[in-house]
């Protein structure tokens, strides 16, 4: 740090408290007494009164209950262009005026920029979000989601409209998941320490505990992002695409236990990003106190590896069986013959069966037989396979051509120099994924 002027050339502000008699020169709070003494028409610089923030809105100079309550705090959050302007001088001015550093971290938040990655300005208004705006259209949880997910401490953010959308969907299935627990299961007496009877059960309570362990570490070291995301995968990928699926043909007396027991602990996690909807939902729970104050869930030690290895293993092999009727156009309800190629427990079987849509035979034809990781598929009668394997043929052979000269383009030097580094980036992501296409048309032309 260098020595500091704090006089600044401008009408407002704080006025200098300096006043000049000839050759006298008087400091002080109050102007002197006597004629013929002018103040200093000069302001103080803005972050010279700025940095007298964390103990002046105290009560300082005066020794008052919140000083003492509040000073030093745990920790400042603000932008890291703030770095030397303000979190440098309030340290300075807390040091001088009271011994003491006003804070014991500083959170750097990154930029909002616009879906270009352009900073957001009057002068290019094409892009700019107005909050006020989107909380009208999206709702205000919806955007605060979108202000955490993604972050990282110091590192700017893209916001659109699109992605504020993106989280009102996910608000919404809150909201369905809430709606289908509350119409279908009765909310049992107690529910704090629930009795796991599946394997599906123990899976999830296992995932569940792991849930808050993580998420509670992320909050503790200001990974927001991290934490938050961790949450939405949760509730989407596990619990309510599959869990919920389980539990509509897999009933046990737990059941209503546990999916209370959970959807109470997700709306504690979920609270600090999402306060509203997170505390209307809590009121259908009936709870004496608001969500607001209630404890903060802690993990209950559910160790359920075991389970958590087999329920994987069945979403795998479920998810890779959606995705070749998918691929071939054949219905749900068509019911496909399977038989493991690996071990495959009972439990899994029945879960297989239940949402894949097949059925376990002893033996397969060879004609028609497509191999996935865990299971063969019979798709005799229902694939044309040398159809299937032209029309794939060809998308790989001009998904070729494309990547040829995208990958020529982004080794041209004077391209790379000259063009905006937000088109160089989009272009560098559009080859990461046309190449994982690729791959993936290479897998599926493997498996005819």
């Amino acid at each position: 740090l260098h020595d500091w002027c704090i006089s600044r050339q401008i009408w407002f502000g704080h006025q200098i408290p300096v006043w000049y008699k000839d050759d006298k020169i008087h400091v002080g709070v109050e102007a002197p007494k006597g004629k013929d003494w002018h103040q200093d028409e000069d302001t103080l610089d803005t972050w010279f009164s700025s940095g007298l923030w964390t103990f002046s809105t105290l009560g300082w100079p005066e020794k008052t209950a919140d000083l003492k309550k509040y000073h030093p705090t745990s920790c400042l959050e603000t932008g890291y262009d703030l770095l030397f302007f303000w979190v440098a001088r309030m340290i300075i001015m807390s040091a001088y005026a009271l011994g003491e550093i006003p804070f014991a971290n500083v959170y750097f938040h990154g930029m909002v920029r616009d879906v270009t990655g352009q900073k957001m300005s009057k002068s290019k208004p094409k892009y700019n979000i107005d909050p006020l705006d989107m909380i009208k259209d999206f709702g205000t949880d919806s955007l605060r989601l979108s202000l955490l997910i993604g972050t990282s401490p110091g590192n700017d953010i893209k916001l659109y409209k699109e992605k504020i959308a993106g989280y009102r969907n996910f608000v919404n299935k809150l909201w369905n998941v809430s709606r289908f627990i509350f119409s279908t299961y009765e909310k049992p007496k107690e529910y704090s320490n629930p009795k796991p009877e599946t394997t599906t059960d123990k899976a999830i309570l296992h995932l569940f505990d792991e849930l808050i362990s993580k998420t509670t570490k992320d909050l503790d070291t200001f990974e927001f992002g991290r934490a938050y995301d961790r949450i939405y995968e949760f509730v989407w990928h596990e619990f309510a695409d599959w869990y919920l699926e389980i539990s509509k043909f897999e009933k046990t007396e737990s059941k209503s236990q546990i999916l209370y027991y959970i959807l109470e602990g997700l709306l504690k996690l979920l609270h600090p990003a999402i306060p509203f909807v997170t505390e209307e939902i809590w009121k259908n729970l009936d709870k004496k106190e608001t969500l607001m104050i209630a404890p903060w869930p802690e993990s209950k030690k559910h160790e359920h590896k075991e389970e958590v290895k087999i329920f994987n293993k069945a979403k795998g092999t479920i998810t890779d069986i959606r995705n070749l009727r998918a691929n071939y156009q054949i219905k749900p309800q068509q019911k496909l013959k399977a038989k493991p190629t690996k071990e495959i427990s009972d439990k899994g079987k029945e879960l297989i069966i239940n949402l894949g849509g097949i059925e376990f035979v002893e033996k397969l034809p060879k004609d028609g037989t497509v191999s996935l990781e865990f299971i063969d598929l019979n798709l005799e009668g229902l694939v044309d396979f040398e159809q299937e394997k032209a029309k794939l043929t060809k998308e790989k052979d001009q998904l070729e051509k494309y990547l040829i000269g995208l990958e020529k383009k982004l080794s041209n030097k004077k391209y790379l120099e000259n063009a905006p580094d937000n088109i160089v980036s989009q272009d560098k992501e559009r080859l990461a994924e046309k190449q994982n296409e690729l791959v993936e048309l290479n897998n599926q032309i493997k498996k005819l």
